[in-house]
């Protein structure tokens, strides 16, 4: 029998591996070597992790976030590793920028802001995407039933080589 007992800022989210289900106790059978996985949440509205005053980059506070946190990237323009082909490796993670006028991501004309695969809840707030350049959706591709949320973003000057200048949905029913 295992138990997952999170702590004041967190609430238990899910099993992963050898163990599966959403309830915090499960039983897991030992025949042999079993790796399991308890998947915390923050506890809403969740925690801000800001760039860069306590991160370097975006990608940096994305693999720090876990559910519910929020990535605020303070006003001014980014660029370079980091703050590109962002990689989202969980659920439920907000990027908020301080205004459109305010927090500038610019790709440098060779890489798109982040690539959306089968993740739900996801949302970026209040900041501009400038210079993206990509295959599919010069700054934002949303594949395989992701959920992205789009609020006081403006988008520009992007490019695709094939679809989608600024964005491209692909397999996606919602």
């Amino acid at each position: 029998l295992v138990t997952a007992i999170p702590n004041d800022a967190y609430t238990f989210h899910h099993w992963e591996q050898d163990l599966t289900g959403t309830a915090p106790t499960g039983t897991v059978t030992m025949t042999g070597n079993r790796t399991i996985r308890a998947v915390f949440a923050s506890k809403p509205p969740g925690r801000r992790l800001c760039v860069p005053t306590s991160y370097p980059t975006i990608q940096a506070a994305i693999d720090a976030a876990t559910y519910n946190d929020t990535v605020c990237i303070e006003a001014g323009t980014f660029s370079g590793d980091g703050f590109h082909d962002l990689v989202f490796p969980r659920d439920h993670i907000t990027l908020d920028g301080a205004g459109k006028a305010d927090t500038t991501i610019n790709l440098a004309n060779a890489h798109r802001l982040a690539e959306f695969d089968n993740l739900s809840g996801m949302q970026i707030t209040d900041l501009t995407i400038a210079n993206g350049a990509a295959d599919k959706g010069g700054a934002i591709k949303i594949d395989m039933k992701s959920e992205l949320a789009l609020s006081n973003v403006r988008i520009h000057d992007c490019t695709s080589t094939s679809y989608g200048g600024a964005i491209y949905l692909s397999n996606n029913d919602s």
